[in-house]
């Protein structure tokens, strides 16, 4: 999808963000595609302070040494991660 010119792909990692980003295409100018995985992954957003925005990333964790970027599947096992990485 992201070779169609003009086109912006939507990945949400939770049940929270899916809702914003749902509401974030529908007012979007030009096309969205959203993907959504099948997995039941846990939720990690807090709905009362959740602020989704096109094209914005978000950091989950605190850190100076590695950063990781990732799918939702993947920042959602993230979570069981052993401790000496994270």
């Amino acid at each position: 999808m992201r070779s169609i010119p003009g086109m912006t792909v939507l990945c949400p990692a939770d049940d929270v963000e899916a809702k914003a980003a749902v509401k974030a295409a529908y007012e979007h100018e030009g096309p969205v595609y959203l993907r959504f995985g099948r997995l039941a992954l846990p939720v990690f957003h807090d709905e009362a302070t959740f602020k989704f925005e096109i094209g914005k990333g978000e950091q989950l964790t605190e850190g100076s040494d590695v950063e990781c970027r990732s799918s939702p599947a993947s920042a959602a096992s993230r979570w069981n991660t052993p401790p000496a990485w994270k």
